[in-house]
């Protein structure tokens, strides 16, 4: 989950300090020879980004494939452990899953009690709790993982979801079909 995110190729580099006409000929010059089609600079990586890389500003470098950068984890999900992120988002959500299942009898027993009128416990408040987090660990991390999982089978990152909601149908297909 923790993988480095590996830096962009030394290949897309760009030599020059100057900020002038020459680095754009440079990127220019450096572009074609890349066969790269659409020129995306990073002014603050000073490189030329391959296609799907973001500049991420946390982490202050250009990610390959970036999907976002996670703020629970601190760190950015990208080409090399975007697996692990689906991985840390399944295993809860089955766990989850598996305690809600495994306890309903349990709730259900729990509330006969109180329908017959009888009274519960501290431990009995204690489970109920418990089952509750259960729930909601389920719910809310599972929709994360839905979400993510479409991402995925459509081939998208987060970020390129992000852009493409924002544009009309018509820029929508441009960008698709470019």
């Amino acid at each position: 989950m923790f993988a480095v995110a590996q830096p962009v190729p030394n290949k897309y580099h760009v030599d020059g300090n100057d900020d002038g006409e020459e680095r754009n000929i440079e990127i220019r010059r450096k572009a074609s020879k890349l066969n790269v089609f659409s020129v995306n600079y990073c002014n603050s990586c000073r490189v030329l980004k391959p296609l799907r890389a973001h500049h991420c500003k946390i982490c202050r470098r250009c990610i390959l494939r970036m999907d976002h950068h996670c703020p629970l984890l601190q760190v950015c999900v990208h080409h090399h452990n975007h697996k692990f992120f689906l991985l840390f988002l399944f295993w809860p959500c089955c766990l989850g899953i598996f305690v809600t299942v495994i306890t309903l009898p349990y709730t259900f027993r729990t509330a006969y009690t109180l329908w017959l009128g009888g009274t519960l416990s501290s431990e009995h408040h204690l489970l109920n709790s418990a089952i509750m987090n259960a729930v909601v660990i389920a719910v809310s991390v599972g929709s994360l993982l839905k979400t993510q999982l479409q991402s995925l089978l459509s081939n998208r990152t987060t970020i390129e979801d992000s852009q493409l909601s924002f544009l009309d149908e018509d820029e929508m297909v441009r960008s698709v079909c470019l």
